[in-house]
Order: structure tokens, then C-alpha cells, then sequence
């Protein structure tokens, strides 16, 4: 008997419960079937306990419930999104979503303020400093897209997931937005804004309330939501974390800078020695450096011997790459090496490093390398007593500025 009862309700659970893509119509499907299943049930025991099969069952139903995410999008009309006119005072467009759902049980509405310069992926330059033609450009993007929004274009469309959990009172049930996101659509649709709402929980009570647990079932819950919701602070608490520490990182990028330098060379460097007086600059050079995510950079380099200026000049042009960190947005040291070729058929291979001051999007850069220099030329002969590579060592200081981005 009691495997035809476990049977039966097996099925029951298979059977009522859908199949498809988990959207709030799937979560409001399961969860009538949860409390249907519950109210036969308590119908038919007088009083009685659940059996430990029926118990297993409905907890098997919370567990198939609780263990999706539900999404609801306006593209499929499951959610509204409505955008305000135009505000001109704060270059923005207010778009409100919107739903109405477990058959009024569940309101849920959010508001968002997207800049001009996200929705049209164009730089907002305040009206009081437009020339005459940037106004005009600026006039008509804003009623080119204001049009299209009334006439219920769909370019910005939004997806809010839920997660749904049993919660601790009878057939009460939380519904947590875990994720609110806004799109642009495009052929690759764009992400401009998101938002975290785990914040912001909601509650329903199916009507009606069915309590079939016993007292002991009722503490057994009253401690899980507990543990869910001490869980859930570490996680949040671990979430700060990680922004804090992105956070730190974000005016971090590889170095991107267009420098001059003036180089000074010496192959045996003594500080009692060095008379300032007497310095002659070797080498000015322009290097040309972009950022390869947050911290490598490469770039390029070139140019001019100016102990050969007088004669015959003679020019290089090379590759280099590194590492860097900046410090509190004014600090940026720098590893690097890199190899150049020059006009005279020498080769140079240089590591070095140092450290830009940045102050604002100019910088000022001091510098040091050390060389590895071909010392004769790659033209091959056959006289056995020349050497066709005879490597020169000696080390390169330089003075930098220029311009960051």
C-alpha cells in the first residue's frame, strides 16, 4: 500500500510540475503543485501526520523548486519597461520595469537612470560647451531615439532572475532578485547597466495557508532559514570584499603614454665620478606605449644617435613590452625590455625599468636600462680573424615627458 501511495505521488510530482525553461510561469506552476499536493494531502489525513513518503515527496518538490533560477525579460512581455521623456537637466532616460505576478501576490517594480552617453555610446559633452554642430548632433540623436521609444521600438529591453525559496512560515515563499540587467539590443546585445537585488527580498503567502508540519518540522525550518540567511551575509560580506579590491584597481591599466626621452650612456657608472657639468646627452628617442589588459603594455620605439648627427645620423627602431602598477593614481613603476635595430646594422638588447609620476594626463617618466649591444656589423666576410658579433654592455639613463590616456 504504501508503495502504491509513494508511487502515486511521485507521479503527481513529474506530471504537474513543467519541463520547459524555468520563467515565473514555471516557478508559479510549481508552486500551485506544491501547495495542491499539500492541500489533498492534508484533506485526506484528519488531523494525521504526513507519512515519511509524503514528507520526502514535498520536500523533493521544494528542492526541484529552490533549485533554478526563474527569468522574467520584457522582450516576452513577462515584464513591463517604460521610459520617460528625455531629461535634459541630468542627460538622462528614466526607464522603470515592472511586474505583476503569482496572481497579484508578487508586485515588483524597480527605476533606472541611464545616461545619454551609455544608451548612445557617444561621449556627453555638457550643451553650454557644444559648438554649434555638436548641438545639432546632440538635438537630433535625443529625438531620433525619443521617437523610437514611443513608437515602441524595443532597443532597451530588461531581464530580471529570481530564486525562490520556502520560507519558514506556512506556504510562505521568498522571491529574491538575485540580478536586474539592461540591455541595448544590437546584433550582440549590449549589457549598460545591472543591478544587484539581493537586497531587496520579497514575500508571499499562498492562499490557502496549509500548516501540515509538525512542531518539530516547524523548528527544523526555523533553523534552516537561519543557516540560509547566515550564508547568505558571508556571501555578502565576501561580495564587498571582492569590490573593495576591485576597486582598488580601478584607475589600474597598462601603461598607455606617447613619451620623449633624452638618454644618457655610460658603460661604467660611479656616483663620486659624475660631474653634472660635464653630462652629453646620447640619445633622444619617442616611444609609443599601449596597455595590454590591466598591468602589460607594449609599444614602440625610435630614434636618433646624437653623437652622429654632425656625420652621418644614425636612427633606431624597436619593440618593447613590461609590466607596471600604479599607486594611488600618481605612481607608476615599470619593468621592461625590449630589442631595437639601427641604421649602422647593430642590434641593441636592453631590461630595464622604472617609474612614471602621472599628473593628470601628463607625465613625467625617469628611467634606466641595461644594454647588450652588437659592436660589429651583420655583413659576413671571410676573414677568419674578424668577429662577426662582439657584444658591448653598458647602462642607459633617461629623462621622460609626455602624454597619458
Amino acid at each position: 500500500m504504501k508503495f502504491i501511495k509513494k508511487f502515486i505521488l511521485t507521479f503527481l510530482v513529474f506530471s504537474l510540475f513543467p519541463v520547459f525553461g524555468a520563467d515565473i510561469k514555471t516557478a508559479e506552476g510549481r508552486i500551485d503543485s506544491i501547495e495542491s499536493i499539500k492541500a489533498a494531502l492534508f484533506a485526506s489525513k484528519n488531523g494525521e501526520p504526513f507519512s515519511r513518503e509524503e514528507n520526502d515527496t514535498i520536500r523533493q518538490m521544494y528542492k526541484v523548486l529552490e533549485g533554478e533560477d526563474y527569468t522574467v525579460s520584457s522582450l516576452t512581455d513577462d515584464l513591463n519597461l517604460q521610459i520617460s521623456p528625455y531629461d535634459i537637466e541630468s542627460a538622462t532616460w528614466k526607464i522603470n520595469i515592472s511586474g505583476d505576478y503569482f496572481r497579484g501576490l508578487l508586485k515588483f517594480e524597480r527605476e533606472f537612470e541611464v545616461p545619454y552617453s551609455v544608451i548612445l555610446e557617444k561621449r556627453f559633452i555638457p550643451p553650454a560647451n557644444m559648438t554649434e554642430h555638436q548641438r545639432a548632433d546632440y538635438e537630433y540623436y535625443v529625438n531620433e531615439y525619443e521617437n523610437r521609444f514611443i513608437a515602441g521600438e524595443k532597443i532597451i529591453y530588461a531581464e530580471v532572475t529570481f530564486r525562490i525559496t520556502h520560507w519558514e512560515n506556512a506556504s510562505q515563499y521568498r522571491v529574491l532578485p538575485r540580478e536586474i540587467r539592461l540591455y541595448k539590443a544590437a546584433k550582440h546585445s549590449r549589457l549598460i547597466d545591472s543591478r544587484d537585488g539581493k537586497s531587496e527580498p520579497e514575500f508571499i503567502v499562498h492562499n490557502p495557508l496549509i500548516e501540515y508540519r509538525t512542531e518539530r518540522q516547524i523548528k527544523f525550518d526555523s533553523n534552516r532559514i537561519k543557516r540560509i540567511l547566515k550564508n547568505e551575509e558571508k556571501e555578502n560580506i565576501e561580495e564587498v570584499k571582492e569590490n573593495s579590491s576591485e576597486e582598488k584597481y580601478y584607475d589600474q591599466s597598462g601603461r598607455r603614454c606617447a613619451i620623449i626621452t633624452m638618454d644618457y650612456e655610460m658603460e661604467d657608472f660611479n656616483f663620486g665620478d659624475l660631474e653634472f657639468s660635464s653630462l652629453e646627452l646620447d640619445n633622444a628617442e619617442g616611444r609609443l606605449i599601449w596597455g595590454i589588459g590591466k598591468f602589460f603594455f607594449g609599444g614602440l620605439e625610435f630614434g636618433i644617435d646624437l653623437d652622429s648627427v654632425k656625420e652621418e645620423p644614425i636612427y633606431s627602431f624597436g619593440l618593447a613590452g613590461g609590466i607596471n602598477y600604479t599607486f594611488n593614481g600618481v605612481f607608476r613603476p615599470f619593468i621592461d625590455a625590449g630589442i631595437r635595430g639601427r641604421s649602422d646594422n647593430k642590434a641593441v638588447v636592453k631590461f630595464g625599468g622604472g617609474m612614471d609620476f602621472l599628473m593628470g594626463h601628463f607625465q613625467i617618466t625617469l628611467g634606466y636600462n641595461y644594454n647588450i649591444a652588437s659592436s660589429k656589423s651583420y655583413v659576413r666576410t671571410l676573414t677568419s680573424e674578424e668577429k662577426l658579433f662582439l657584444p658591448k654592455k653598458f647602462s642607459t639613463y633617461y629623462l621622460g615627458i609626455g602624454l597619458n590616456w
